[in-house]
């Protein structure tokens, strides 16, 4: 396993994202003490964006009723 410092990681980034593509490990240290242990990520890894407006209908957080506030609050006058 590769160790890498952080200041690899700031100046040489590319080589970094080069060792990960090909399949390594890296040990990360700061000031020679351990930080993390950075592995390239999987196929089962999900990188799509999460869908936050359908998470939300789903736990009942977003208001679905398709009358407007003005009709709702004129609505209860009636």
């Amino acid at each position: 396993m590769k160790t890498i410092t952080s200041r690899d990681l700031v100046h040489r980034s590319k080589e970094v994202r080069k060792l990960l593509s090909a399949g390594q490990t890296l040990r990360w240290t700061s000031h020679g003490s351990p930080v993390a242990l950075i592995q390239p990520a999987s196929a089962e890894v999900s990188l799509a964006k999460t869908d936050w407006v359908s998470r939300a209908r789903a736990v009942g957080a977003v208001n679905s009723s398709t009358l407007s506030v003005a009709d709702t609050v004129y609505q209860d006058r009636d």
